[in-house]
């Protein structure tokens, strides 16, 4: 797990924030099963590789999301690509969102969907992700969308 520091400097004093810095990514399945955590790049060879503090393992690009520094009501990390669920039977996927510079969801078929905040989170389950888990989507055109443009975004 990588972990980050940040140190910001003003005139009142020194701010540090703290913040988990994580990405996951499926193992290509040349080398391996499962999914796999660290901070992803781009070898010589045009392969994308997950680094963690002792290794470096070969993942799928299309597959690599970030943690959003939240956790649903179970405690469990919620990521970019996640497939998450409140208490009706509407489903959202997690996503980045360039508009806003941070992390949102997408409903399908719905007018309101959730805030991607602490509070909210706390009402609200990861049932899966978009990667091993498409179905749970339903058949809606847009979800194969959104799981087709995951898949061909390159290594970060």
């Amino acid at each position: 797990m990588q972990r980050m520091k940040y140190h910001f400097e003003s005139i009142e004093g020194v701010f540090i924030m703290n913040r988990e810095i994580l990405f996951r990514g499926k193992h290509d399945p040349r080398y391996g099963t499962g999914w796999c955590y660290g901070v992803p790049y781009t070898d010589h060879e045009d392969d994308c590789i997950m680094a963690t503090h002792n290794s470096k393992m070969v993942v799928i690009e299309g597959t690599v999301g970030q943690y959003t520094g939240l956790t649903d009501k179970n405690g469990v990390k919620i990521f970019e690509g996640d497939i998450i669920k409140g208490k009706g039977k509407q489903v959202y996927v997690v996503e980045y969102n360039e508009n806003i510079a941070g992390f949102s969801t997408k409903g399908f078929g719905v007018l309101s969907r959730p805030a991607m905040n602490s509070g909210t989170m706390n009402f609200y389950e990861v049932i899966g992700n978009i990667h091993d888990d498409p179905e749970l989507m339903g058949g809606d055109e847009n979800n194969v969308r959104i799981s087709e443009d995951k898949r061909n975004q390159k290594c970060k």
